[in-house]
């Protein structure tokens, strides 16, 4: 795991996880903490991206926005049908 203290990305972490309700600024802060993790020295391939701590911050919000939080609270495969019968 790369550290994300005193980063760009831990600080947007931080803001989002204090109550951010603009999915689409979550999403844009995902993508440049994502740039970041990949810009660093220690950068490990997928795995420093899924254990970053900032990114998962910003995953749980984002969920949270779309009242996905809880594993039991939506039906994934429905999510699944709709997104493969509209592609």
């Amino acid at each position: 795991m790369i550290d994300p203290k005193g980063t760009n990305r831990a600080r947007d972490a931080i803001a989002v996880s204090d109550g951010a309700c603009n999915p689409t600024a979550i999403v844009n802060a995902m993508a440049r903490a994502i740039e970041e993790i990949k810009a660093s020295p220690n950068y490990a391939g997928t795995r420093s991206i899924t254990d970053d701590p900032a990114l998962a911050l910003m995953a749980h919000q984002l969920a949270f926005l779309c009242c996905k939080s809880e594993p039991m609270s939506w039906d994934y495969g429905a999510a699944r049908i709709a997104c493969g019968v509209a592609s």
